[in-house]
């Protein structure tokens, strides 16, 4: 099959990122011998700066589209990046020579995600739409207000259009690919592939180009990894470090990371002199893994509003083998309960926080127990090696119908 992925996102090949959905994908799919290319753009979303040319196999193109920059995750200059970088697919894909017979699409972006299958219809070519994160619902976590909200309404309308006109859905998690199906009529097709992780990764990275804090005996080390911005529970987590420095002085928070709230945070670490409250900066995949596997716990914490489902941190968790601390209510909650990898706290409660902290703290036994099923429970389900191959024979049933070939 000749295979097209839209997505700006997603780190490329030989980025420091931990390497991300896509860039398995891709590298799957050509590897069993199908044409791919990969649409992204040549401003990277995460660095919020502009990427260099990648080298690539033989089988995967990769085309970064000028997009222009933006210096913040939600602002208009976002959203007319995404506009461009729609309209740069739509002009460049309707030249191509060699037409895609499945494109899939991750959504968001919204303009991108329409255009992908206004170009799968022009072409004749079957578009997927795998659904990231739920825009606009997402946004709500900045205000509750009716006017905000109402604000919101048309972009809801012009997802529930993406997630009809798609050929067929996939999401990464069920409660994700319940949304945009709920909106469908007749003909579903609906498939969840969760973010998950390539294990055959985590031996393999021993990037020491930046020094990590020496864990000292007797400290506990709770781990925050991901972006510093107004969706996460940070308040919340330097609020339960204050309470916790005086009596418990040897349990650690580690935030790796970055974002638009970072300033703020480490103003209010210095204000209250959090010492127990460590951020780390930016860290390559390497070092990331070398931090996650020093530490005792991983913090999964969103603001009581956030619309998150399975975010990336709680696979890297699970695969170093460390208990969750979760703010997330619904399918990630009851598989926590489930399996027994974790515990639940309020978010925005700095008490439940503790208390949930110190739970963990306190029993030692039940918290191996916990690492030991969480890494155990990313080796069965959540191995992208064992997993990612039912997507190509998803794209392959899309494509021909489940008798193809």
């Amino acid at each position: 099959m000749n295979i097209w992925i839209v997505n700006p996102f997603d780190p490329l090949p030989g980025e420091s990122l931990r390497p991300g959905r896509y860039a398995f994908l891709a590298k799957l799919l050509s590897d069993k011998g199908h044409q791919v290319t990969w649409w992204s753009s040549n401003y990277s979303h995460t660095f919020k700066s502009f990427r260099q040319p990648v080298a690539t196999d033989s089988g995967l193109r990769i085309i970064q589209l000028k997009t222009p920059p933006y210096r913040k995750n939600i602002c208009l200059r976002r959203i007319y990046s995404h506009r461009v970088y729609a309209g740069r697919f739509m002009q460049k894909a309707a030249l191509e020579k060699m037409p895609a017979d499945v494109i899939v699409a991750s959504c968001p972006p919204l303009s991108s995600a329409m255009a992908a299958i206004k170009i799968a219809e022009r072409i004749g070519a079957k578009c997927v739409i795998d659904v990231q994160d739920l825009w606009p619902e997402s946004f709500e976590v900045i205000s509750s207000a009716r006017v905000f909200k109402a604000l919101l309404h048309p972009l809801k309308k012009y997802a529930d259009k993406i997630y009809r006109s798609a050929d067929a859905l996939t999401a990464v998690s069920e409660t994700y690919l319940e949304r945009a199906v709920s909106v469908r009529c007749n003909g579903t097709r609906g498939f969840v592939m969760p973010l998950g992780i390539d294990l055959s990764l985590l031996d393999d990275f021993e990037d020491n180009r930046n020094p990590l804090p020496v864990k000292s005996d007797g400290e506990f080390w709770a781990a925050y990894i991901g972006t510093l911005g107004s969706c996460y529970d940070l308040p919340t987590v330097l609020s339960a470090a204050e309470m916790l420095k005086s009596t418990h002085g040897n349990i650690k928070f580690m935030i790796a990371g970055d974002g638009p709230r970072t300033g703020q945070l480490k103003r209010l670490q210095k204000k209250n002199n959090l010492s127990n409250c460590i951020f780390l900066g930016f860290l390559d995949y390497g070092n990331l893994v070398r931090l996650l596997n020093c530490c005792d716990v991983g913090l999964n914490i969103f603001a009581r509003n956030a619309k998150n489902s399975f975010p990336n941190k709680v696979f890297d968790y699970m695969a170093a083998g460390l208990p969750l601390i979760n703010s997330i209510a619904g399918e990630l909650e009851a598989l926590i309960a489930k399996e027994g990898i974790g515990v639940q706290y309020e978010p925005g409660d700095a008490i439940s926080l503790q208390d949930a902290v110190l739970r963990l703290y306190n029993d030692r036994a039940g918290r191996e127990l916990m690492a030991e099923d969480a890494g155990r429970l990313a080796r069965r389900r959540y191995d992208r090696n064992k997993e990612y191959p039912k997507y190509e024979e998803f794209l392959r049933n899309v494509a021909y119908g489940p008798a193809g070939n």
